[in-house]
């Protein structure tokens, strides 16, 4: 049973029917966006107005225009910083601006820009390189109020200490603070940055080419689109861009994932069923904090090499350590393959997926999404939300385990794998590093198993073991 005594199917048509509602009314179109965060952002707004079905929020979108206003909000894409992940912006810098400077002038579409802090960062960039005069940037997104605020070049003060490390690390190379104006509790950006930019609203999955561009830039937008949704709006960006025109794409994202790549979608089903056969356990989800690198260690290195289900971690981390030291750590420890996920790939039986930092990990049936929603319990990725798509995706079929941690993620999200008929271990409290996220697990499940650090690999492959041999005996 899924959320509030709504059966699956019964929840997917209440989806379905919203959706359909929605773009019928209002014009906009979601219904192929990825379903384990859209479910979420439907429910945040359901609850945001007092209701307790999604069929309750399709009658008040039906009917009032300003719940629709508050939902397109939850819907768009409005997590955004300046200079996010610096390392783009030097990649700009290093090897996408030396192409564009042979162009006598410049178009870059920036699709997504939600609240201009993107559009803003790559003007300054630009500038620094003395390329901003020949530019001609169009800033779209779906969300007019975010493009009124993007036009209006202004952020909050209290983000300037972050955006001006960010802006260091990106190889800036002025006084950051020369690009603003402090006004009370905001920081207005100088207009002659914004002198060549086009704010227009833009809907990637109705409208279609504008114009041919040198650069595009999209980043952390794709992976809130489904697989068809996904392919179809590369295709929008390749008739988009000029000849040898660059696709830029958030740090997780990749067109290797999608039909764009060759990767076929019928290859991931076939796979997840061969996995279904070998194992009785779907997949395996891992939670943990303060000390999780032992006790990751540690599981992992007891999972034999033919161990035929996948895994997926969300470990709390900085939200800048992309070095990859964790996922090279865990692949040279234990049998399996451990790689760092990216959206849309596929759940490979016996492949291990750890959270980038600074992303959530989410888990859809055979594959996985990411998303840069919120950080849930004070972390991103959160604990939570992996463990509670993927009780979504595999109900009885997942294992959630909680390791060492300081606070209390993962609690609900282990509960919920318990109440979809999933297997809920968590270390035992008293001989784990940090106490407090096994404590806060176990107050949420008490029937779940409590285990030594050192018997939870084991458990795990005994119960991968115990579904390939009833297989094999059917």
């Amino acid at each position: 049973m899924s959320r509030d005594g709504h059966d699956e199917a019964r929840e997917r048509i209440e989806i379905d029917l919203l959706l359909e509602a929605i773009q019928r009314r209002y014009g906009y179109d979601f219904r192929g966006y990825a379903l384990a965060s859209l479910r979420r952002r439907l429910w945040h707004r359901a609850y945001g107005e007092g209701l307790h079905t999604l069929s309750g929020l399709q009658e008040r979108v039906l009917h009032d225009p300003g719940c629709m206003d508050r939902l397109l909000r939850d819907l768009s894409i409005n997590v955004t910083e300046m200079f996010r992940d610096p390392s783009f912006y030097r990649a700009l810098r290093e090897h996408v601006f030396p192409l564009l400077r042979t162009h006598p002038f410049i178009r870059i579409w920036n699709a997504g820009c939600s609240t201009g802090e993107e559009i803003y960062s790559v003007a300054i960039a630009l500038h620094e390189e003395g390329l901003l005069e020949r530019t001609r940037i169009y800033a779209t997104d779906i969300d007019d109020a975010a493009l009124e605020r993007a036009r209006s070049g202004t952020f909050a003060l209290n983000r300037m200490q972050r955006y001006t490390e960010n802006y260091q690390r990106a190889g800036g190379g002025e006084a950051f603070s020369t690009y603003y104006t402090a006004t009370g509790d905001a920081a207005r950006f100088d207009p002659a940055l914004a002198a060549g930019i086009v704010f227009a609203q833009h809907n990637l999955v109705t409208d279609g080419s504008f114009n041919e561009f040198q650069l595009i830039v999209c980043r952390n937008v794709l992976i809130y689109f489904g697989p068809k949704l996904q392919a179809e709006v590369l295709g929008l960006f390749g008739l988009s861009m000029t000849r040898r025109g660059i696709l830029a794409l958030g740090r997780k994202e990749s067109i290797r994932h999608s039909t764009h790549g060759r990767i076929r979608a019928a290859r991931r089903e076939r796979e997840d069923l061969q996995a279904a056969r070998m194992s009785g356990v779907g997949l395996v989800a891992i939670g943990a904090s303060w000390g999780g690198l032992r006790a990751v260690e540690m599981v992992l290195g007891a999972l034999p090499e033919e161990f035929g289900a996948p895994v997926v971690i969300a470990q709390h981390r900085q939200a800048d350590a992309n070095d990859g030291m964790l996922v090279r750590l865990l692949d040279a420890r234990c049998a399996l393959r451990v790689v760092e996920a990216e959206d849309k790939q596929a759940l490979d039986p016996g492949l291990v997926l750890v959270a980038p930092p600074d992303y959530h990990l989410l888990v859809e049936r055979g594959t996985v999404a990411l998303s840069v929603d919120a950080p849930l319990n004070f972390s991103r990725p959160s604990i939570d939300i992996l463990f509670s798509s993927a009780a979504d995706a595999y109900a009885e079929r997942v294992a959630g385990v909680v390791l060492t941690g300081a606070n209390a993620d993962g609690a609900a999200g282990l509960a919920r794998i318990a109440e979809r008929g999933g297997t809920a271990i968590v270390q035992d409290p008293d001989r784990a590093e940090r106490r407090e996220m096994p404590d806060a697990a176990l107050q949420a499940t008490p029937a779940a198993r409590v285990l030594a650090l050192e018997e939870i690999g084991a458990a795990l492959a005994q119960l991968a073991a115990t579904g390939a041999q009833s297989g094999s005996e059917s």
